[in-house]
């Protein structure tokens, strides 16, 4: 009589839980990925937006989160253009075609939230404060005198990025939608998109960059309540916050 292991003695039907399950189930030499990671690859970042290219202006005096800055966006396909002060802000904006600036507060030549009225004066494009200052008075007084949007430091790159994304979709200064109207009109309110200018009863309304997308949320739904969630939502493509 020959003697088998018991290792190697199976009953019909029984599976060997060491062994894993089958070759031929899994495939040979393929990963075992949850069923919800098949269905939803993540994609790099810079393939996650087609506008690439872009020019944006980064303000920050510390090196190191301006060096941050300036990789985040590089990765993201656009071509940032950083400055330690805010000495060239305004002629550097006259000279180049910049949709959007990410400004920081505490600048050693000039207080941040002063050149963010001094850019929201002359410059219709997208401001998004980034500063170290995170308390919510600070957060308002910046969003109030023009700011489009405010990240406090530490931040996460990505986030940062999207964030960014978001209010130029909003803005219309990436990917203009084909036969948008030029004009609308609801009572005696009307706005230009193309020169994004608002007026009532022939009067030039003086609007931030946010206000002017509130408004235009609402003039599109006229007679129906918008939340303050949905406006959030629409405006600045996130949730709503207690600071907002």
């Amino acid at each position: 009589k020959v003697r088998l292991p018991m290792a190697s003695i199976r009953r019909r039907g029984q599976v060997d839980r060491r062994a894993g399950p089958p070759r031929a189930a899994r495939g040979i030499g393929e990963p075992q990925v949850p069923q919800r990671a098949r269905l939803c690859p993540v994609l790099p970042v810079h393939q996650a937006f087609e506008n690439q290219h872009v020019l944006v202006l980064v303000v920050e005096d510390d090196a190191s989160i301006r060096k941050l800055l300036v990789q985040t966006l590089s990765e993201a396909g656009y071509q940032p253009t950083a400055l330690p002060t805010g000495a060239l802000v305004v002629e550097t904006l006259a000279a180049g075609a910049f949709p959007l600036v990410f400004l920081d507060l505490n600048l050693p030549d000039e207080d941040g939230l002063t050149l963010t009225r001094r850019i929201r004066e002359r410059f219709d494009i997208a401001i998004i404060i980034v500063s170290g200052r995170g308390d919510p008075t600070d957060r308002v007084i910046g969003l109030e005198i023009g700011a489009d949007d405010y990240i406090a430091k530490p931040f996460l790159p990505r986030e940062l990025v999207a964030r960014m994304r978001a209010i130029m979709r909003r803005s219309m200064l990436l990917d203009p939608q084909p036969g948008r109207r030029e004009r609308i009109d609801a009572g005696p309110v009307s706005l230009n998109f193309g020169s994004r200018t608002a007026t009532a009863k022939g009067q030039t309304i003086n609007l931030t960059g946010v206000e002017f997308r509130v408004l235009e949320v609402l003039m599109h739904q006229v007679g129906v309540v918008v939340s303050r969630e949905q406006l959030t939502r629409q405006v600045l493509g996130r949730r709503l916050t207690p600071y907002d």
